[in-house]
């Protein structure tokens, strides 16, 4: 059937929206001309960065820091550095551009095992650090439709926004106009995004 939302849905851990088919199963968004997001999938940050002392080099899973009081095994983190030189027209929200959400193995005094190795070497002179998140866990989007069809007078929001999430999985979905992103997906790590379409924005302004 065709469903009308005037109001976000925001899914928890291990659920699963599932509908019968992109062709059968339709979420109408109106959110009043509002710039928010229609369904979010959002954990949260638990705890203040702390500096990385050494290990941060590509291919290393052993990292120490200058204080591993405030993490656990099995801890999911996020790992970001200032940006460099390269960050030639700064703006705000693209500060802390480089890091890394990653899981940690195994605590050893001030040293943390991470369960895969980094991608890229930090740059101490940017002060690399590290904060452990709550991710939303185990949640899922299938088999379904959504269309927006208000069109806020400024800002923006996604029809699908992934912040700080872990193993989700958005599947057979279509997505019809936008105000921003169909998927805004940012401090995740193991996100799965197969067999969807996604088309048409009331503007296309970059």
């Amino acid at each position: 059937g065709n469903y009308l939302l005037n109001n976000p849905i925001s899914i928890p851990d291990s659920i699963v929206l599932k509908g019968r088919g992109s062709d059968s199963t339709v979420l109408i968004f109106n959110l009043g001309g509002v710039a928010t997001n229609c369904i979010n999938i959002n954990g949260a940050t638990s705890s203040v960065f702390v500096p990385i002392d050494s290990g941060f080099e590509i291919g290393s899973n052993k990292i120490v820091l200058s204080s591993a009081a405030t993490f656990v095994a099995g801890d999911y983190a996020e790992i970001m550095e200032e940006n460099g030189s390269w960050d030639t027209n700064p703006v705000s929200w693209a500060n802390n551009s480089v890091g890394q959400m990653v899981q940690i193995a195994s605590v050893h005094g001030d040293t943390l095992l991470l369960e895969h190795p980094l991608r890229i070497s930090y740059d101490e002179s940017l002060n690399p650090k590290i904060r452990t998140i709550n991710p939303r866990i185990n949640t899922g989007i299938e088999c379904l439709k959504i269309i927006r069809i208000d069109e806020p007078i400024e800002g923006a929001g996604s029809n699908i926004n992934l912040s700080f999430a872990v193993n989700c999985r958005i599947a057979g979905v279509e997505s019809d106009h936008s105000v921003g992103a169909h998927i805004n997906m940012h401090y995740s790590s193991n996100i799965e995004v197969t067999g969807c379409y996604f088309h048409d924005a009331f503007t296309y302004d970059g």
